[in-house]
């Protein structure tokens, strides 16, 4: 399920300082429970993350283009769920179905696709130590 050692270069928007953060070391983790899970997001072509900034400032947050940037990022993972290659998903619902009896029934129905992840990501605890990095489409 989990790919070999790879390098892809990211593009994250964000407010300002937050990128700022970014580009001083910290990371600004997203408890996204529906999409891929808790982590930073990052676009793999510049013309998506420009959307997400056009997205991000027509919503108010932040209230002007000039409070909004995008970082280029540089991300080197040695485990990566590639959700595109449409073998994985199916290999990823076998891990669910392994794994969701640890969970109560009432919170099981409710848990979005990110919360899956996250779970499936603590059940197995050997992959909690190393950044996982999940790839999508938006197909």
């Amino acid at each position: 399920m989990m790919g070999c050692y790879s390098e892809v270069i990211g593009y994250h928007a964000n407010e300002y300082q937050k990128c700022e953060r970014f580009l001083s070391g910290k990371f600004e983790v997203s408890n996204d429970t529906d999409w891929l899970g808790t982590g930073m997001y990052f676009w793999d072509n510049l013309s998506n993350a420009k959307y997400w900034k056009r997205e991000k400032v027509r919503k108010g947050d932040p209230p002007h283009e000039e409070a909004c940037k995008i970082v280029k990022a540089r991300i080197s993972c040695e485990h990566l769920l590639d959700l595109a290659d449409t073998e994985i998903p199916a290999g990823f619902c076998r891990l669910w179905q392994g794994a969701k009896h640890k969970i109560g029934n009432d919170k099981r129905s409710n848990m979005g696709f990110g919360q899956k992840i996250d779970f499936i990501i603590f059940y197995y605890s050997d992959m909690q130590d190393d950044c996982l990095v999940v790839k999508a489409s938006a197909d």
